[in-house]
């Protein structure tokens, strides 16, 4: 089964994960099929970096997320995405339009250029 979860970066008491799309078999922090992007939960706004696209498209392949993969794509719109993909028929036109409305209702979940570069 394909899952969508975290994998652990960073040293020690200084968590930093990575969004991957993996093999449920393998181990936490090794072999993944591909980088969706990534989640820095230390600073006073979490920073969280996803290709929305790549993610949707895992997920319409049938790749599930975990627990907590799942609370960041939806943090991030990306199930309110899929459901509209799967339940309402979407096109790429409504779903964007879909997307920076929800960009516009949460701007303070969505981290500008400027402030990932800083905090980096």
């Amino acid at each position: 089964m394909v899952k969508i979860r975290l994998a652990r970066a960073g040293r020690k008491k200084r968590p930093f994960y990575r969004i991957l799309v993996t093999d449920s078999r393998s181990p936490r922090d090794s072999n993944f099929i591909e980088k969706l992007g990534y989640y820095d939960p230390l600073p006073k706004q979490q920073i969280v970096k996803l290709d929305w696209q790549k993610a949707l498209s895992w997920l319409e392949k049938g790749a599930q997320p975990t627990d907590t993969a799942r609370a960041i794509l939806s943090n991030q719109g990306v199930m309110q995405l899929y459901e509209m993909k799967m339940h309402q028929n979407a096109t790429p036109e409504q779903l964007d339009a879909a997307l920076k409305a929800w960009m516009a209702k949460y701007p303070d979940r969505f981290a500008t250029t400027a402030e990932i570069e800083k905090s980096e």
